[in-house]
């Protein structure tokens, strides 16, 4: 199935990233790029997206991260790829984020027409405990 242009374009975006990610975010002083530099550009970038398609992308991209991963958080999903790689560099941490954004556009190509996924009910947990 061919991926709708906006979701390609994306995905050649994340790859220019992989790549060359000094192209757009600055190293630190020993030259490496650091996962938060990393993780706000792409929660910037990902809210652009979502401001100008009208879609509320970033909870959308949280709500499928918790699903994928079996794990549910009130924090935002790039916190929480720190959280669950405690021991992983910043090199590791930044090839997570992209990957799980590359998988997020590879299996929701059609993410723009798809409806939001809703907010999760914060008391429906509060019962176990």
């Amino acid at each position: 199935m061919k991926e709708p242009e906006l979701t390609a374009k994306i995905l050649s975006w994340l790859q220019i990233l992989r790549t060359r990610p000094y192209m757009v975010i600055p190293a630190n002083s020993d030259s490496e790029l650091l996962y938060e530099s990393l993780a706000v550009y792409i929660t910037g970038y990902l809210d652009g997206i979502g401001a100008a398609t009208d879609k509320n992308l970033s909870t959308n991209i949280h709500r499928w991260h918790e699903l994928q991963h079996g794990k549910s958080t009130s924090l935002p999903w790039h916190i929480a790829i720190r959280l669950l790689h405690e021991k992983a560099s910043d090199k590791e941490l930044c090839k997570l984020l992209l990957d799980d954004i590359k998988i997020y556009f590879k299996q929701n190509p059609n993410w723009q027409e798809a409806e939001d996924m809703p907010l999760r009910i914060w008391f429906e947990h509060m019962e176990d405990e």
